[in-house]
């Protein structure tokens, strides 16, 4: 089903009316999309958006996540700038809890986190850090953040290779990112998050490997939104 004709300006029909209604009532939404071409963020008239799109369609992700949510603007008119200083505390994601579908169990989806490096570069600023994720070891992570009056765009990407378990080398440098857009929309904000890995589909780890890149990049979304 196709969304209404108001939902158009900021989604287009790969989400149904249901999807909508879901948002409507406060729900965050969960997309296991796969594909870039399976994105349903509306892209035109939007300030950051282009940078969302550029950087997920030169990914070419084999796997993709989309986690929306609707935010009142009333009570909350300095989103973006809340947003921003819950990014910047990157010493506060150790200890952000994640729900092992293999093990079953809780553990922490960081349990090491460092910035390294920071500085401003044309229109946006960068971050650099050191991230522990088990089981794919250190990543070398690089923030980027943009901001207009009522849009912000974060981008996180790999800058090392990843291996699963020290065993299998999965995820090259430049493969593995996650965005955070969040702009204004009449009475509310809009939160979109999307994470895509390329990656092989491993035919014995493919599954595997599947659910625990999805299940990190939900995690860390869900915690922005926690954190506002």
């Amino acid at each position: 089903m196709i969304c209404s004709s108001v939902f158009c300006e900021n989604f287009n029909s790969k989400i149904s009316e249901e999807e909508i209604e879901q948002l409507e009532d406060g729900n965050v939404l969960i997309r296991n999309i796969e594909f870039y071409s399976n994105i349903c963020l509306e892209k035109e008239g939007k300030n950051l958006s282009p940078y969302l799109f550029d950087a997920m369609k030169k990914l070419k992700p084999k796997y993709l996540v989309e986690v929306i949510k609707y935010i009142p603007y009333e009570g909350m008119e300095n989103l973006p700038e809340s947003f921003e200083t819950i990014l910047n505390n990157v010493q506060d994601y150790v200890g952000i809890p994640y729900w092992s579908v293999e093990a079953k169990k809780w553990y922490d989806l960081f349990t090491y986190a460092q910035i390294k490096e920071k500085y401003e570069e044309e229109d946006k600023y960068v971050v650099k850090a050191d991230l522990e994720m088990d089981p794919f070891d250190v990543v070398c992570e690089r923030f980027e953040v943009r901001r207009t009056d009522d849009e912000i765009f974060y981008l996180a990407v790999n800058e090392n290779k990843l291996s699963y378990h020290k065993k299998l080398d999965c995820i090259w440098p430049e493969r593995m990112k996650i965005g955070i857009y969040v702009f204004k929309d009449q009475d509310k904000w809009v939160m979109y998050g999307i994470g895509g890995v390329r990656a092989p589909r491993f035919p014995i780890f493919h599954k595997r490997i599947s659910v625990s890149f999805e299940n990190r990049i939900k995690t860390l979304c869900l915690y922005f939104l926690d954190k506002l």
